[in-house]
Order: C-alpha cells, then sequence, then structure tokens
C-alpha cells in the first residue's frame, strides 16, 4: 500500500514536472517570464551601451551618429527582442534604467547619451509615445 502511494506520487510529480517543462505552447506569460526576460535584455543593453560608448570615445555629440551608424537599427533590435522574450517596452525601459550607473563615458556625446537612456531607457517601438532614442547630436 505505501509502495503504491509512493509510485502515484512519484508518476504525478514527473506529470506536473513535463507540464511545466513543456509550456503552455500559447502566448499566455507569467509574471516571472516577463520579468526574467527584462533582466535579461537589460543586461544585453547596458553591455550594447557600453560598447557604443566605449566606440564614440571623445566624441562630440555632433559626431556620434556618423561614428556609430548602425545605433538606431540596433535599439529597435533590441525593444523587438524584449518583446519576444515576453517583456514590455516599460518593463525594459524600467530594467534597463536601474542599470544605468554602471555605464561610463570619457566624452561629452557619451554623456549625453547616458542622460538619455537615464530619462528614457531606449525609448519606444511607438513614435507616438517618443520613438526610440537616438544618438545625440543626430
Amino acid at each position: 500500500m505505501l509502495r503504491t502511494r509512493t509510485l502515484i506520487a512519484c508518476a504525478a510529480m514527473i506529470g506536473l514536472l513535463a507540464t511545466a517543462c513543456a509550456g503552455s505552447g500559447g502566448a499566455t506569460t507569467t509574471v516571472f517570464q516577463g520579468f526574467e526576460g527584462c533582466r535579461a535584455g537589460a543586461g544585453s543593453a547596458i553591455v550594447f551601451l557600453q560598447r557604443t560608448l566605449d566606440q564614440a570615445g571623445l566624441a562630440e555629440p555632433g559626431e556620434m551618429a556618423s561614428l556609430l551608424p548602425g545605433f538606431d537599427d540596433d535599439v529597435r533590435a533590441m525593444m523587438l527582442r524584449a518583446q519576444e522574450v515576453h517583456c514590455t517596452e516599460d518593463g525594459f525601459n524600467v530594467a534597463v534604467i536601474a542599470r544605468v550607473d554602471e555605464l561610463t563615458s570619457s566624452g561629452p556625446g557619451g554623456d549625453a547619451l547616458i542622460v538619455v537612456v537615464r530619462r528614457r531607457g531606449l525609448g519606444s517601438l511607438d513614435e507616438n509615445a517618443g520613438g526610440l532614442i537616438r544618438l545625440p547630436g543626430s
């Protein structure tokens, strides 16, 4: 009898585990999934932004766009990727802003970019909501 109960409990546990690992197959998202997607995306955004700041070096705000021509496309790609991992624009931007103090700059153009990121994160895909951030001077 004890062995039967143990087997039933193990079978139930395996079934629950298999269901949890398989996912729902639908578009439902838990709060935890969204939070983790935002945190991971923010980490990638901070790495990207720091690389951008390092490439900009001592550039003035008006020089940055010519030094970093793919910036706008990269920002758009990050915002789209955040949505793919179940993160809202607001959630993503809050996560990016929370980590903005990790960024360092050696020039006025980079300093200006950090100010923009601190205020808006990476912005919005919706132009009516202010659009995506742009490099200073562009």
